[in-house]
């Protein structure tokens, strides 16, 4: 075995010679095992391995570029393998396209945790205050362009501070998961839910308008209520409150209107005894009937 076959084979990327405008290929054992190939697979094995993935297959024959792709694997836990892939044509001394192949899926799985991280709250699983903000700014403008009702939500747990309280925060913890679990549950894929801070949650309601939001909110309400979280002492309720808004947006309008608006109405319900919704009325003028 020549120096330069021996490298290929302990090299940690995949690497296939292509020569003879496709018609002889030879690749390191790693390429092999990324194409889902024994140690032992020939030139006509690896071609064809080459020509049934679409990606592999345009490098093959425009002889550069790079791309990356989704591999079945037969190994391990993984059973889909990212793969990064690039591809060289190399003219003396005779045409050939060399095509390198590394595994990337622990990177992939690496930058989607990441992802998550930045994106998620990690008690519920639901997107946090900063994701929220970001996706609701994105929906505000395309029901402003669309001419669509928009509805955002706010919501609260009652008396939160008396169940960490009464029962600790192990308690708390599950009361926060019971409500993310039964607010999921009443809410279309379409909508989105974020654990907004504390015992507050946000929720953006596209395409709804007053009536659909008010009646939103109150199934959520309803869900929390027939929910229940165990604990030491059996089983204990919690109930929320809720605020809703809704409207379709004027050039000037911004999430943080919608939000303020939604929050204003939440005040109102707690004031008003909790465990109840209210829309958002404007503040009318002393005197005015």
């Amino acid at each position: 075995m020549s120096a330069a076959s021996i490298a290929l084979e302990i090299l940690g990327a995949g690497m296939v010679v292509v020569e003879g405008r496709g018609l002889r290929a030879h690749g390191n054992a790693a390429a092999k095992r990324l194409l889902g190939l024994s140690r032992e697979a020939g030139s006509e094995a690896v071609l064809s391995a080459l020509r049934e993935v679409p990606e592999l297959s345009s490098l093959l024959q425009s002889g550069s570029g790079r791309g990356e792709l989704s591999i079945a694997s037969q190994e391990g836990p993984v059973p889909i393998r990212r793969v990064e892939a690039r591809a060289y044509c190399i003219r003396r001394p005779w045409p050939r396209v060399l095509i390198v192949l590394v595994d990337v899926t622990e990177n992939a799985e690496l930058l989607e945790r990441l992802s998550n991280l930045a994106s998620k709250d990690p008690l519920t699983g639901l997107y946090n205050r900063r994701r929220f903000d970001e996706l609701g700014a994105r929906d505000i403008e395309l029901s402003r362009r669309s001419g669509a009702s928009i509805g955002v939500l706010m919501l609260d747990i009652d008396l939160f501070k008396r169940v960490n309280d009464d029962h600790g925060h192990d308690v708390g913890d599950q009361a926060l998961k019971a409500v993310s679990a039964a607010c999921l549950e009443g809410l279309r894929s379409t909508d989105i839910l974020a654990r907004y801070g504390g015992e507050e949650f946000a929720v953006l309601l596209p395409g709804s308008g007053a009536d659909e939001s008010v009646f939103v909110a109150e199934r959520l309400r309803a869900q929390v209520f027939a929910a229940s979280v165990p604990c030491s002492e059996g089983r204990v309720s919690v109930t929320i409150s809720a605020g809703a808004y809704a409207a379709v947006p004027n050039p000037q309008d911004d999430l943080s209107l919608y939000l303020r608006r939604a929050d204003e109405a939440l005040y109102r319900s707690k004031a008003m005894g909790r465990n109840r919704v209210s829309y958002w009325e404007p503040l009318r003028p002393k005197g005015s009937p």
